[in-house]
């Protein structure tokens, strides 16, 4: 049977764990060095107004943020993600970075969508 003791190092132990910061991590750099920053928010159809899509939209308003990033954090698939890029695009409402320029390499080249 487990003393009183015991039983609060272990709640000890497990809060103690819950409080340690978390590690965000970061991907290496890879083939595509553009990053997405919204300028203005578009009318959506009801089918793209899902949480996955607007959690996207939420932070690239915030801050730019790279494709890569935007399909490992929403969980959308790579073409409707590419369809939502397009679309903002298209609407001039997405201010598109080069980010090779703050990495020393050359500029990427311009990419249709």
């Amino acid at each position: 049977m487990n003393s009183v003791l015991d039983t609060l190092q272990t709640w000890a132990r497990k809060a103690r764990a819950a409080r340690r910061p978390v590690r965000a991590t970061v991907p290496p750099f890879g083939g595509d060095p553009l990053a997405y920053r919204l300028r203005g928010w578009p009318e959506l159809p009801s089918a793209q107004r899902t949480a996955r899509v607007l959690g996207v939209m939420s932070t690239m308003s915030v801050r730019p943020v790279r494709r890569g990033w935007m399909l490992e954090q929403s969980k959308l698939p790579p073409a409707e993600l590419d369809a939502l890029i397009a679309r903002l695009v298209r609407e001039q409402l997405l201010e598109v970075i080069d980010t090779s320029a703050f990495l020393g390499r050359e500029p990427a080249q311009a990419v249709v969508i």
